[in-house]
């Protein structure tokens, strides 16, 4: 084991594995993302029905700033994925300058 995995880990798989791992177990960590997903009944285009999107995309922008409000979270990347026809996929992002909670950030 320890010429595939080194001493060092080799070490600790075996002291694991005998649960003598002295480590402090992470019972919680903060999540990398959080995100909110909506599934149209029918297929919408991406310029012809702008404002119906527009209008999903701000609730779903809502949503998700009330989960990090609650939960005590900011973030610093929005981002936002498309399915089009074909279940192509299409994302954008945006790094904002700072940590917020505020649906309407970046926007002004």
């Amino acid at each position: 084991m320890q010429e595939h995995f080194g001493r060092p880990y080799s070490a600790w798989l075996l002291n694991a594995a005998h649960g003598t791992d002295h480590s402090e177990v992470v019972m919680h960590s903060q999540p990398k993302f959080m995100s909110r997903e909506t599934t149209f009944e029918t297929d919408l285009h991406p310029r012809l029905d702008r404002q119906a999107l527009g209008e999903v995309f701000t609730t779903q922008c809502v949503r998700v700033s009330e989960d990090l409000v609650r939960k005590h979270y900011v973030g610093t990347t929005v981002g936002i994925k498309l399915r089009i026809q074909g279940f192509h996929t299409v994302t954008r992002d945006i790094t904002l300058p700072e940590a917020t909670n505020d649906p309407v950030a970046g926007t002004m």
